[in-house]
């Protein structure tokens, strides 16, 4: 046995040591141009000036979240666990080092651009970017709406929506300030 593993050892080290890298050029594909760029905003920060322009309501969110989120988070966004999809709301105040967190939007989200942003993306899960600007907003302006974080009546859009405050955006470090600190 010894001596097969020590013959393989060496023709396989001798293989890789006259193998030479290639240097030469890649030739695929191009670089994307700066119009192919300004189309699809990267990274939403959370003064949201990348957001779209959009505007959507509590009332044109729930009829939109019928639609496409309770399948998977459940009518009352109780989150369905066979599915992986988690809660979305509740478990305020539970991030506090004691007993078990329950990470929804209203405990865990930092900013409400965060929210836009993962909707926009990977939402509705087996069909994702599907949804227009104004859908996103209106599902935001759902969301949050059932939390209490805003009212019923808001209207979210890309100016409101960043100005939105969030049950526990003390508890994170913001990247984007200098000397930031979680609350304590």
């Amino acid at each position: 046995m010894f001596r097969i593993i020590l013959i393989t050892l060496l023709c396989t080290s001798k293989l890789f040591a006259t193998t030479k890298a290639y240097t030469g050029p890649i030739d695929f594909g191009r670089p994307a141009t700066q119009e192919e760029l300004s189309t699809y905003p990267i990274t939403q920060y959370p003064d949201g000036k990348s957001l779209p322009i959009g505007q959507g309501t509590y009332a044109e969110g729930l009829k939109l979240y019928g639609d496409h989120c309770a399948s998977c988070h459940g009518s009352q966004m109780e989150g369905k666990v066979a599915f992986g999809a988690p809660r979305l709301i509740g478990g305020r105040g539970t991030i506090t080092g004691k007993g078990k967190p329950i990470k929804t939007i209203e405990s865990f989200w930092p900013n409400a651009v965060s929210l836009y942003d993962y909707i926009s993306r990977a939402m509705p899960f087996l069909t994702p970017k599907i949804l227009t600007a104004n859908e996103v907003y209106a599902l935001c302006a759902y969301i949050l709406g059932e939390a209490r974080i805003i009212s019923k009546t808001d209207q979210l859009d890309q100016d409101s929506l960043p100005k939105v405050s969030m049950p526990n955006e003390g508890g994170f470090i913001d990247p984007f300030k200098k000397n930031s600190r979680p609350a304590a």
